[in-house]
């Protein structure tokens, strides 16, 4: 089955050619795009829709002093701190990079091929479904969790 499949794909950007091309590109992968100017926009057609992202996608610069990891900020207090981020720029200076890295945030830089996209996305999902398997064994009975974790005994190992 397709990861993308069904998922609730939040994307904040400033520019409304950018927000309009990924959503049509999201569409195509049968993802179901919401899309907005500003983090709060983006909560507020959440809401509306009465539904929460999978994952989220933020443009690094945006307008009125808002940037994009103030945004995933925003969208992981509201949706929860395991939500899945990444941040796209067209901004190449190494600032960019030092403030996106010490947020612990992929970095997609502008033009960004669409099968980059999809696989950034497939990885960062894939990625919160383990961290999710793994906080639920980690919640329920150790000693089943140990014996059932996968073939051979052996429990999960996660990445850093």
């Amino acid at each position: 089955m397709d990861a993308l499949r069904g998922k609730v794909i939040g994307v904040v950007d400033d520019e409304r050619d950018v927000r309009d091309g990924l959503a049509e590109v999201l569409g195509m992968w049968r993802c179901r795009p919401v899309v907005a100017a500003s983090a709060l926009e983006l909560c507020e057609q959440l809401d509306a829709a009465d539904t929460r992202p999978d994952a989220f996608i933020a443009d690094f610069r945006l307008r009125e002093h808002e940037g994009g990891t103030a945004a995933v900020a925003l969208l992981r207090e509201r949706y929860g701190a395991g939500l899945p981020a990444l941040i796209m720029t067209g901004d190449t200076s190494p600032d960019v990079l030092t403030l996106v890295r010490a947020q612990r945030l992929p970095l997609l830089f502008k033009p960004v091929r669409a099968s980059r996209l999809r696989a950034a996305l497939q990885h960062l999902l894939s990625d919160a479904r383990q961290l999710r398997s793994a906080v639920a064994v980690e919640s329920s009975d150790p000693a089943a969790a140990i014996g059932a974790a996968l073939p051979g005994g052996s429990a999960p190992a996660l990445r850093s």
